[in-house]
């Protein structure tokens, strides 16, 4: 328990230092772990806790590889039929990509006829011609006008799971009690793939004792393992519960029993905050925006808050660039973070990748639940959970405990900044301050 190993460990400390028994016994143990988790989701969500910056690009919680996603280009290819205020327009073709397949272009932008305004396709269906936008069209009804398609704005959404040698394991207990364990081949797979993997991998498993099935759901985003007869996922207390794909599918580090069918909690890669620049790998446009710029900057997509961006970015002079400018347009409860960029490709797809922080599983009162929190600055969860403890039992040592829960957060704030500070070009370096040196020139007669 001193040692902060695991989530049991935490919960028990917390009691100890509340004066509370830890053998299960205590009535305050369901507080506890939820007081830890309290901590623990604020000092992963940044913002200010005790007064202190915590917005931090924690290494330790950073996903282990980056969101992908693809800058989609401009579709120029049809034309278009509008009718003034009227919502529906017609293309003379359905739009395709790059590779001429049919697409969906809802939630695109299109500009009809080079006019000022850009409308929202609100409704269209992949192989249509029809399609509605967000307003009656303001013009005058148009016959094969040109038009530009563009999406400006996309879902942050990464559909490729990741299966290594950390999260390859799946252990269930059958109908019969008898208890199996699944292996996943290595491999990176779509949603629908990894579905199809671990449902033939237990299946394979548990032959002639039990037949399972497992759904991926596009809209939740979420998977359900099911069967016909009540089973068990033993995503606790099972032999490699701490290398189980139970992240993968979604589940917490808790044992799924007494059902025959069982759904995820936690969408598939849902962020908790962007902590970086987007990285594009194709040059961008080089100009000062608010009156500054620098080369170091290429290849890097900046966040404005919305109102800057729709100050410094109007649509009505968006054009065909890489992007160099985004914002956060609309993030749900799930994690699902949608941007708006500040241009558009014109005939290239380009990757762009995302560092983010993703939303990770509750605490659980087990020892297979491991906090991302280096195991040297734990404490800050045990004082933190305990002060709010305290506070609910009316203990008079509260203030005493928020103290030593701020001074561990600021070790953890510092340790971080000393990491990066370490593992800089600057280290050691007096790198003075802008406004703060003096210009001197020599005259050498």
């Amino acid at each position: 328990m001193a040692n902060y190993q695991t989530s049991q460990d935490l919960v028990q400390a917390v009691l100890s230092v509340c004066g509370e028994l830890t053998d299960g016994t205590s009535g305050y143990q369901a507080d506890a772990l939820t007081y830890l988790n309290l901590a623990y989701k604020n000092v992963l969500a940044g913002g200010n806790l005790y007064g202190i910056d915590v917005a931090e690009p924690w290494a330790w919680a950073l996903a282990k590889r980056p969101l992908n996603f693809i800058l989609k280009p401009a579709i120029q290819n049809v034309s278009v039929t509008c009718t003034q205020q009227s919502y529906n327009i017609t293309f003379s073709a359905a739009p395709t990509d790059v590779t001429g397949a049919n697409i969906s272009v809802q939630g695109w932008f299109i500009n009809i006829d080079s006019r000022d305004e850009w409308f929202q396709i609100t409704q269209h269906t992949s192989g249509a011609t029809t399609a509605q936008i967000d307003v009656p069209y303001t013009e005058a009804s148009l016959t094969a006008a040109t038009c530009n398609i563009v999406q400006f704005e996309y879902d942050l959404i990464d559909d490729s799971i990741v299966v290594d040698s950390h999260n390859c394991y799946l252990d269930f207990n059958a109908s019969t009690g008898a208890s199996f364990t699944t292996v996943l081949a290595n491999g990176i797979y779509t949603p629908a793939a990894f579905a199809t993997l671990v449902q033939t991998g237990m299946n394979a498993s548990a032959t002639g004792v039990q037949t399972f099935t497992v759904a991926w759901n596009s809209i939740t985003r979420l998977f359900t393992v099911s069967s016909s007869t009540v089973f068990q996922l033993s995503f606790a207390s099972g032999t490699y519960a701490q290398n189980s794909a139970s992240c993968l599918l979604g589940f917490d580090v808790l044992d799924a029993s007494g059902s025959i069918s069982y759904t995820g909690t936690y969408p598939l890669n849902a962020i908790n905050r962007l902590t970086a620049p987007m990285a594009c790998y194709r040059q961008t446009s080089y100009y000062p925006v608010n009156g500054w710029s620098s080369p170091k900057d290429e290849g890097k997509i900046f966040e404005l808050s919305q109102n800057a961006f729709l100050r410094e970015f109007p649509l009505r002079y968006t054009r065909s660039m890489v992007p160099d400018r985004f914002c956060v347009t609309r993030t749900t409860a799930s994690g699902i973070v949608t941007v708006r960029m500040n241009g558009y490709m014109s005939d290239l797809q380009t990757k762009v990748e995302v560092g983010y922080i993703p939303k990770l599983r509750a605490l659980q009162y087990n020892t297979a639940s491991i906090p991302v929190v280096p195991e040297e600055h734990r404490e800050f969860l045990v004082h933190s959970a305990a002060a709010r403890l305290m506070q609910d039992k009316v203990d008079n040592r509260r203030p005493e405990r928020e103290k030593m829960a701020m001074a561990s957060l600021q070790a953890l704030v510092h340790a971080n900044r000393k990491q990066l500070s370490l593992a800089g070009n600057n280290y050691g370096k007096l790198i003075p301050r802008t406004g703060q040196t003096q210009n001197r020139r020599w005259i050498i007669s």
